[in-house]
């Protein structure tokens, strides 16, 4: 473990500037873990620490201020990867809040209006957020999480980013790639996270409750507390896997 990280940050510079190889920096963690696993699993069984060093590099990743749509997909997929190896319904306490925790967090990144992050970027944390949600809604079968979050899968939230059927996030490879950050693409990007802020304030209590209530049939937490620690922000690790 301490060698992998040690190799990790040989290079961080590069794992934040490509989204490719921060996304295969992921699955050869996860690969490593495998071959070092009961060779009775098909996918590797993370650690409690290993999937919080995970779940803080994708905070840090998506709050960089030079992302491109590609570094978001690469994020998305990384987190869906790392929720397979986490065997979530089966995981501890405090890894299964934060995998909810985390998106619920990003959401509320990308809606508060800042002066560090682009509206462009804000817009694009903000349908990652949702993707990752629905991902793990799918996971933990929270069949109405999905439903409501639907209307933020629309392609109307972002151009450059869209939400598949198998509610992983992928660039747009036909959008106009080029505008991505542009002033007038930061425009509409203020418009779209204003329309966001009303329909996510319409139903965030509802949503809030869907999930605290599935989650209350996976570990022993009440209600009220599990709602309680989703609204709460995710808190990265100190040493996270990529470090800044």
């Amino acid at each position: 473990m301490h060698d992998d990280v040690k190799e990790m940050n040989m290079h961080e510079e590069d794992k934040r500037k490509n989204p490719a190889y921060f996304s295969k920096l992921v699955s050869s963690f996860i690969e490593r873990c495998a071959k070092r696993s009961s060779s009775e699993t098909n996918i590797a069984m993370l650690t409690e620490d290993q999937t919080n060093q995970l779940l803080s590099s994708f905070w840090i990743q998506a709050n960089q201020t030079d992302n491109t749509p590609f570094n978001y997909e690469a994020i998305g997929h990384s987190y869906s990867l790392t929720v397979l190896s986490s065997r979530l319904k089966n995981s501890s306490n405090d890894n299964i809040i934060q995998f909810f925790q985390l998106p619920l967090s990003l959401r509320s990144v990308a809606l508060t209006p800042s002066e560090v992050l682009p509206a462009s970027c804000q817009r694009s944390i903000f349908t990652l957020a949702m993707s990752m949600l629905a991902f793990a809604g799918k996971v933990c079968q929270i069949t109405e999480l999905s439903d409501l979050l639907r209307c933020f899968s629309s392609s109307k939230v972002s151009p450059h980013l869209r939400i598949g059927e198998d509610l992983q996030l992928y660039v747009r490879l036909q959008s106009d790639l080029g505008s991505y950050g542009s002033e007038s693409d930061q425009e509409v990007a203020k418009s779209m996270l204003s329309y966001c802020r009303t329909k996510v304030g319409i139903n965030d209590q509802r949503v809030l409750d869907v999930i605290a209530s599935a989650l209350s049939n996976f570990i022993e937490m009440g209600k009220d507390v599990l709602t309680k620690e989703l609204t709460e922000m995710f808190t990265p690790e100190e040493m996270p896997l990529f470090g800044k």
